[in-house]
């Protein structure tokens, strides 16, 4: 038997309301605080609320290959990092972070285009 945990259930509950909240989302900065409270809210259904997570402690990072980055004190959890390291938290998280990084990125090119008087309609 493996110790292997898998989450998908939880993801598959939330993903909709997820990604309607991000197509809403105005700038990148909506984009970056959606991310963090989905993902907040995640891990506390994972873990039962036993790990106290803060929207600042999971980010955004779209310039990492993963696509987030977590806060150090979260890397240290020790029954976080035991989970962390047999599930499959990391895939969806990362898969989180790639539908909120290609929003960003078109939010970030059409701010950029209006900012510089190129918009097209």
């Amino acid at each position: 038997m493996s110790d292997y945990s898998s989450f998908t259930k939880f993801e598959h509950v939330m993903v909709h309301r997820y990604r309607d909240r991000l197509n809403h989302a105005e700038n990148v900065d909506d984009v970056r605080r959606c991310f963090s409270q989905s993902a907040r809210d995640l891990l506390g259904q994972v873990t039962g609320d036993s790990v106290n997570v803060a929207d600042e402690d999971i980010a955004l990072a779209p310039n990492l290959p993963q696509g987030y980055e977590l806060a150090p004190r979260l890397i240290e959890n020790h029954s976080l990092a035991r989970l962390w390291s047999r599930s499959d938290l990391p895939t969806i998280i990362g898969r989180m972070a790639e539908t909120a990084t290609h929003r960003y990125r078109h939010l970030d090119k059409r701010k950029s285009q209006t900012d510089s008087g190129d918009v097209r309609r």
